[in-house]
């Protein structure tokens, strides 16, 4: 199990999957993340969602979560896990949010993220 994490101010959020390196029943023939877990860390670990094979934890900033979905959708959930905003970019890029506002860019070049 592999783990990842992101945080801003008092939210720390964790991603916890397994990497299927064409090892994993059914799909023998390709690599992705499996089980994915999206959790809320603090004294205690609170499962936020389980999320679809290959769902990536992009970015946590003002009390919200970035995560990008196998579709590509970019997701926003608040720190209760309700998704409050949704959006499929145009362009290919690394995926952030900038303040309280609900805000995602997608900036070109940037090295933010390894998605």
């Amino acid at each position: 199990m592999y783990w990842e994490f992101a945080a801003d101010g008092t939210l720390l959020v964790a991603r916890s999957y397994f990497l299927c390196d064409a090892s994993c029943p059914p799909d023998y023939d390709r690599t992705y993340d499996d089980e994915v877990t999206i959790w809320r860390v603090g004294t205690a670990l609170t499962k936020l969602l389980a999320g679809k094979d290959d769902t990536k934890l992009l970015d946590v900033d003002a009390g919200r979560i970035l995560l990008r979905d196998p579709s590509k959708k970019l997701l926003v959930l608040n720190a209760d896990r309700k998704q409050v905003g949704a959006v499929t970019p145009h362009e290919v890029g690394a995926p952030f949010m900038s303040g309280a506002a609900q805000v995602v860019g997608v900036s070109k070049g940037s090295k933010r993220c390894g998605c």
